[in-house]
């Protein structure tokens, strides 16, 4: 059965539409090059030149259809591009994710356990460049108010440090490629009562009345 979202076919859409782009351009100069016999017959008085508005018609039909065009397999590339961005993008933060737990499982008691922490730190900065280059950004959210959009809340906690419905812990951070969501970031929400007030209403006291 055909993967309508695998990268291989999503790559092979990414070519047909810029195939279907060469072709038309390709057909504007052949039409161009077609148009040269007859402007020579109509510079001879063989046939009659069409007048200015025909032609001035003409273009403007040829010119907003063939753009109209242009600009739909213009979108279609786009997103062909961000599906598979995202697919390749997926499969790679399961690798990140795993190396990032065997790092963090790690030893560092001798110089063997060092060199072994050091090599998996190489190599997930890699990981890491290569998302970059994908234009792919981390969602970090602890502290911030929880978006259902970016977001994924598997826990509600009572805390004394973050104010109700604001991120109070991220277990597994996000992926974003600009305002597509690759993967929500796994997170713990508070459920209040936040700072008390008291503590609150001092510090602003004491930023308002700065001592002499």
């Amino acid at each position: 059965e055909l993967d309508l979202s695998s990268p291989e076919f999503l790559k092979k859409k990414i070519e047909v539409l810029q195939s279907e782009l060469d072709t038309a351009s390709a057909r504007v100069t052949e039409l161009e090059a077609e148009l040269e016999p007859l402007n020579e017959l109509q510079s001879k008085g063989i046939i009659k030149a069409p007048s200015a508005t025909e032609l001035k018609d003409t273009y403007v039909r040829l010119a907003a259809d063939f753009d109209n065009f242009r600009r739909r397999s213009a979108d279609d590339l786009v997103k062909a591009t961000a599906e598979a961005t995202g697919k390749v993008v997926k499969e790679l933060l399961v690798v990140l994710d795993n190396f990032e737990r065997a790092g963090a499982a790690i030893q560092t008691e001798t110089e063997r356990e060092e060199s072994i922490n050091n090599s998996y730190q190489a190599v997930n900065k890699e990981l890491l460049k290569t998302l970059l280059n994908l234009n792919v950004e981390p969602i970090e959210p602890q502290g911030e108010e929880f978006d259902p959009n970016f977001h994924n809340a598997i826990q509600q906690v009572e805390s004394t440090e973050y104010k109700e419905n604001v991120v109070a812990q991220c277990l597994q951070r996000g992926y974003k490629i600009g305002d597509r969501v690759v993967r929500e970031a796994l997170v713990v929400v508070s459920a209040g009562p936040g700072p008390a007030e008291g503590a609150e209403g001092g510090e602003g006291a004491e930023a308002a009345n700065p001592p002499a």
